[in-house]
């Protein structure tokens, strides 16, 4: 979902372009293709997607969810007069929620071992 998506990116802080711009890449890599099967299966033929991007309306109410579930919070770090870029954070909570649903569990981890032993696996769904 958005929020494993986004959180890694948020672990010391991420500004908003580069949570946009992990949004859209999240919307390309997985909700388009999914969108062009769902075409082809329903429809039987090719769907011609050219460009899909968070808004930024939807991208505010992104914003909105994740404080108001208190998954992150704006940062106060102090920065450059001229850096005004908005920057984000994950709250306690947040770190809290991100480690239990990103971090790979070690039953799924020993049985990849197990598969291929001397392959580094950077996700669960690589050692599937």
């Amino acid at each position: 979902g958005i929020f494993y998506e986004v959180s890694p990116i948020l672990i010391d802080e991420g500004s908003e372009s580069e949570i946009k711009s992990a949004l859209n890449s999240y919307i390309e890599d997985g909700e388009i293709k999914r969108l062009k099967e769902e075409a082809q299966n329903q429809h039987g033929t090719e769907c011609k997607i050219a460009l899909i991007e968070v808004t930024d309306h939807d991208f505010h109410t992104i914003i909105v969810q994740l404080r108001a579930l208190g998954l992150i919070t704006q940062s106060t770090k102090n920065r450059s007069v001229k850096d005004t870029k908005t920057y984000w954070t994950l709250t306690p909570y947040g770190n809290e929620i991100m480690t239990r649903i990103r971090a790979i569990k070690k039953d799924d981890y020993d049985a990849a071992w197990r598969k291929n032993p001397f392959r580094r696996y950077s996700t669960l769904e690589e050692a599937s």
